[in-house]
């Protein structure tokens, strides 16, 4: 329950921020914004929700635990069952594994389960938050989001090795990974120069292509970017209405165009592989 205990601490560590330098109530207000806003979310009700590659179940967190249910709707099988807080599934491209963050005792880390249940296994240990897990193309690697340069910044682990390359760094945070389906561009959430907000979409071509701002608009920090079947557009959470909405915009940057417009909230977009549905979170009704 990392989040609730941060929330009784956070006004005595900005007392004592004050009580010191401007520098360090900046280094604790920067360390909030991270905890409160970029970290995964505590949750009892479902969250992060991913397709299976045959588009017939979903996967999703809820409880602290990682969860499949068939798309059809029906029964929801737990496929962990603790002791640590598990959340943002993601199917590899087989199908047979399900990527997920793993919070041990505080600590974010990048682990993997059979797509039946079982042992999870950690792949990222370090002593900083790693999280946000999306496979490669191959399905022998995840990019991730850690916090190891201080910063947000996207990595790669390569399942076999433990070997852990960077993707994406630079000055401020980038999160929020989301690989297009010919596995030859990622998409991510970063800052832009001047700019309020979390940022703005860019895309990075694979390997060592230069990235480039897609779209900018004041956001919150779910945009989560995911890309169409079709790779020709990115569905994204906005929240310009006061209220947070689906919306899709092309690949290379364009028009905004509306997917769900609701005064309720609607959260992490999941488009299906066929391209026929997205499945979302909504607080429509009450709980997510």
């Amino acid at each position: 329950m990392r989040h609730l205990t941060l929330l009784a601490r956070k006004p005595v560590a900005v007392l004592f921020a004050c009580a010191l330098t401007l520098p360090a109530l900046t280094d604790a207000m920067a360390q909030s914004r991270v905890d409160f806003h970029l970290l995964p979310a505590v949750s009892t009700g479902p969250l992060d929700p991913d397709w299976s590659p045959d588009g017939n179940t979903i996967a999703y967190a809820a409880r602290g635990d990682i969860w499949i249910v068939p798309a059809s709707g029906g029964t929801a099988t737990a496929l962990t069952a603790g002791p640590h807080y598990y959340s943002e599934p993601a199917f590899s491209p087989d199908g047979t594994s399900i990527a997920l963050t793993v919070d041990r005792d505080g600590n974010l880390d990048v682990g993997v389960v059979d797509s039946g249940g079982g042992d999870v296994t950690i792949l990222t240990g370090d002593a900083d938050d790693d999280f946000a897990p999306e496979w490669n193309e191959t399905g022998d690697g995840l990019y991730f989001a850690s916090r190891r340069a201080g910063n947000l910044d996207i990595l790669h682990v390569d399942v076999a090795s433990g070997e852990v390359d960077t993707v994406v760094d630079g000055p401020g945070h980038q999160y929020q990974p989301a690989l297009s389906p010919d596995g030859k561009t990622l998409a991510f959430v970063g800052r832009v120069d001047g700019r309020i907000g979390s940022g703005g979409i860019w895309t990075k071509p694979l390997p060592d292509g230069e990235a480039s701002l897609v779209h900018y608009e004041q956001s919150s920090y779910r945009m989560k970017p995911r890309w169409s079947a079709d790779g020709a557009s990115l569905f994204y959470v906005s929240d310009v209405t006061r209220s947070n909405d689906i919306a899709r915009i092309p690949a290379k940057g364009g028009v905004r165009a509306w997917v769900t417009e609701d005064p309720a909230g609607e959260l992490d977009p999941a488009p299906s592989p066929d391209g026929r549905h997205i499945a979302f979170v909504s607080n429509e009704s009450g709980p997510t």
